[in-house]
């Protein structure tokens, strides 16, 4: 076992080779971002819209236990600022992440049909708006009270355009218009089931 000055054992990088390592890292995330800012400020946004709807879900659900009188689940919901941040910064630094796995394998297979690389790095930034679309519209069906039922496209879209289309109600026209709208869809909903 070879041993140092100090006479400890060596664990096989050196000090010059780690700081090798780390400077190509670094150099590859600054040329990632450099090229690819504008859908990481895009994955930002997101990630921004999905935190703020989330915190009015945990808003919603801690009432909804308070209400019901379980003060379990009213502490579980109750608002925490740094469980919050710390979960919103860990999407984020996996979504940079994904993005660098996909600029990745950009860089081995798109230059041989003759598209730059970086476009790796795009494909990774639009899943990362695919995932935070899609866990915000869950948190907007969720405030606005709708259940989806049929857990496919067609069941999540027709449950959006009803949550949009209640809430605008309810905005626009005051709530007696909104509960109008919405028993319209049920029973539209129910005229469906029938017919099936």
């Amino acid at each position: 076992m070879e041993s140092n000055i100090l006479n400890l054992p060596s664990n096989g990088l050196h000090t010059g080779t780690r700081a090798a390592g780390v400077t190509i890292f670094y150099s590859e995330i600054t040329q990632m971002i450099s090229d690819s800012r504008w859908i990481l400020i895009a994955v930002v946004l997101f990630c921004v819209f999905d935190f703020r709807l989330g915190c009015k879900e945990s808003e919603k659900r801690k009432e909804a236990a308070d209400k019901a009188g379980n003060t379990l689940l009213s502490e579980f919901y109750r608002f925490h600022r740094s469980r919050a941040i710390r979960r919103s910064a860990s999407k984020f630094v996996d979504y940079v992440l994904l993005m660098m796995v996909a600029e990745s394998f950009g860089a081995a297979f798109l230059p041989y049909i003759g598209v730059p690389y970086i476009y790796g790095a795009w494909a990774g930034g639009l899943i990362a708006c695919g995932c935070e679309l899609s866990s915000a519209g869950g948190h907007f069906l969720f405030i606005h009270g709708v259940q989806v039922e049929k857990k496919n496209a067609k069941g999540y879209a027709l449950a959006f355009v009803k949550a949009l289309a209640v809430a605008f109600a309810r905005q626009k026209a005051g709530e007696q218009v909104g509960e109008a709208v919405e028993e319209a869809f049920n029973e539209a909903e129910n005229k469906e089931t029938k017919i099936k």
